[in-house]
């Protein structure tokens, strides 16, 4: 048989040649064409390895499946998935959640079209802190002034804008009217003069710049402002319908912002009301109570009249001497900065009497003023048993002039 030689014959089926030449064997094969041809199937219980699988007739665009055929569809074992250039995850799934979204095939590339863009259409799913708020709103609507936006074609950023509140201190010179320097939006500034909230008769405020006194200040006179900038509008949906809400709760401070409340009824608070200017006619009913700071001590002895304790003053103590008493706020607030020009108040000094003690002459701020007295002279003498009751109307005239006029009572 030449080179080739048939070491066994035992049946058509179990034919075994060599070729010693080509150093090749063939199973079932009288011509090998390899280093082993094999004419048939390979049965084995074990591993088989090799550099390389190649199937017949197969090219390089395909791939070998389990079962012997060939494949040459793509696939997608897993997904690189970017927002903003940062690296998400690589899933193995990729889900678009909505409706109305389409995909496609071609080749290697996946077209997908998500619906909602451009003119609207779609679903939009909307997330807070974690939690879904929505997966069927069609449109996402930002509601108020000021809010602007940019795109880049990936990235959309919303901005929506703060407020800032400023707050300016101002000491004022004789008849100053104009202070600058500021910067707020027009209608949300507060002015106040020497600590009392001014109504918005009493100053302009037009140019977001400046504000204008109706009245001019007195020197010193301390003139603040709080001003209010980059206000945002924004719709509050529901407020509409507070009125079907009859037990309304705050969460907080309300804030009027230089607004009022209007209305009929009544207010009934537990507490404590505090205002720093009553207006109009007040009509009160039931029982009307004001404090009184009493002193265990002489009026001689404790000279200085705090209003911020009230404006009735008792002691305790007879006196026995005179005594010029100080009328003021407190130790770090005189009285001349918490009044405005033409307000007025009483205060009234009631001394446990003896004729040895008298007040003829008092200061307001430690500075000297000059009483008028009912009737036209001043105390000479206290009272020979009972209380001293002095009573004192004071007026402010202009910046630390003031009318005071004094009047004593003896009760006994």
């Amino acid at each position: 048989m030449g080179k080739t030689r048939q070491k066994a014959n035992l049946t058509s089926d179990n034919l075994i040649t060599t070729n010693i030449v080509d150093d090749r064997i063939g199973i079932n094969s009288t011509s090998p064409t390899s280093t082993l041809s094999i004419g048939g199937d390979v049965i084995a219980s074990g591993i088989i390895t090799a550099s390389s699988f190649v199937k017949s007739g197969a090219t390089s665009s395909q791939f070998l499946k389990g079962d012997g055929s060939v494949d040459s569809s793509t696939y997608i074992s897993s997904v690189g998935i970017q927002s903003a250039g940062l690296s998400i995850g690589n899933a193995t799934s990729l889900n678009f959640v909505g409706s109305g979204n389409t995909f496609s095939v071609n080749g290697s590339t996946i077209d997908i079209s998500i619906s909602g863009g451009g003119g609207g259409g779609g679903a939009i799913g909307i997330q807070s802190g974690g939690t879904q708020i929505t997966a069927t709103a069609a449109t996402l609507n930002f509601v108020g002034t000021g809010i602007t936006m940019a795109d880049d074609g990936s990235v959309t950023d919303i901005n929506i804008p703060t407020t800032t509140r400023t707050v300016s201190k101002f000491t004022a010179t004789n008849g100053q009217t104009e202070f600058t320097g500021l910067s707020y939006d027009v209608g949300y500034i507060d002015v106040y003069l020497n600590g009392a909230k001014l109504d918005s008769a009493e100053y302009t405020a037009s140019n977001g710049t400046s504000v204008t006194l109706t009245t001019g200040a007195s020197t010193d006179d301390i003139v603040e402002t709080v001003a209010y900038s980059g206000i945002t509008a924004v719709d509050l949906i529901g407020l509409a319908d507070v009125v079907d809400d009859t037990t309304p709760q705050l969460g907080g401070d309300l804030d009027l912002n230089s607004n009022n409340i209007t209305g009929t009824g009544n207010v009934n608070i537990t507490g404590n009301v505090t205002a720093t200017t009553y207006f109009g006619n007040v009509d009160l009913s039931g029982l009307l109570k004001e404090g009184v700071n009493i002193t265990a001590g002489k009026l001689s002895d404790n000279t200085n009249i705090d209003l911020a304790n009230g404006m009735v003053h008792l002691f305790t103590t007879t006196e026995t001497t005179t005594s010029t008493p100080n009328i003021r706020v407190d130790a770090s607030t005189s009285l001349d900065s918490s009044m405005s020009t033409g307000e007025g108040i009483t205060v009234v000094l009631i001394t446990t009497a003896a004729a040895a003690g008298y007040s003829a002459q008092l200061t307001i701020d430690s500075g000297a003023v000059t009483e008028e007295w009912l009737g036209g002279s001043a105390p000479s003498a206290g009272g020979s048993g009972g209380y001293d009751v002095y009573t004192y109307n004071i007026i402010k005239t202009g910046s630390a002039s003031f009318v005071v006029l004094g009047n004593l009572v003896n009760f006994a």
